[in-house]
């Protein structure tokens, strides 16, 4: 992956959250049929003592596009290259996240949301991420298991690999205090991509299913 020899956009921003990839390059996936929209989780536990992380992720424009990378939810700053070698027909993104310290409590480092085919059973079916490199403000490398990558279906809250008014349903009982929801199920259910569950995830999913929108995270 590190012998890509063109790059052909380069951006790197520390507003990760506020940027969409979409319109960087020139094929998307937005032509598939049943496209879903997913997002990959960057977590760590508590105590992880990491303070810079990289990984690299790779895909097929033609079957996956990515449409945002966001900040987490920890005290960190982010940045990305967008890498495109078309001899390949691989694009890619190079993520860091940079903390001032070594971090003690757990969370998100970051969000990477993608289109992809619903009829894959995982994202990583279509995409490929590697982490290139974890270590603390000592510069001591660290082992990759001290990151946990988590794959969320957005708007599947009942978790049954689809997004229908099932989804809606459940959603609207949560948000009722009928219903309890955690872990993806939780993660699936806000929609908006805030890191939080209200009324507007709803709003969001309803619009979704009545193709107000045709994916999460434009």
């Amino acid at each position: 992956m590190k012998k890509l020899k063109k790059i052909l956009a380069a951006i790197t921003t520390a507003a990760v959250s506020a940027v969409s990839l979409c319109s960087m390059f020139s094929a998307s996936a937005l032509g598939v049929v049943d496209e879903e929209t997913y997002r990959i989780y960057v977590d760590v536990s508590t105590n992880s003592g990491l303070s810079e992380a990289c990984l690299n992720l790779r895909y097929d424009p033609i079957i996956a596009d990515v449409c945002k990378c966001r900040k987490g939810t920890l005290n960190n700053s982010s940045s990305f290259s967008a890498l495109i070698d078309p001899k390949i027909g691989y694009y890619g993104i190079d993520v860091y996240y940079d903390a001032n310290s070594n971090l003690t409590a757990a969370g998100t480092l970051g969000v990477i949301t993608m289109i992809a085919p619903s009829s894959i059973n995982s994202i990583f079916d279509v995409v490929d991420l590697n982490i290139d490199y974890l270590c603390n403000t000592a510069g001591t490398f660290l082992p990759t298991s001290r990151i946990r990558i988590n794959e969320v279906m957005v708007g599947d809250v009942n978790q049954d690999g689809k997004v229908n008014s099932a989804d809606a349903t459940l959603l609207n009982n949560y948000l009722n205090g009928k219903a309890s929801l955690s872990g993806n199920a939780l993660r699936a259910a806000d929609t908006t991509g805030d890191f939080g569950v209200n009324k507007d995830d709803l709003t969001h999913l309803n619009d979704y299913l009545n193709g107000t929108i045709k994916y999460f995270d434009a």
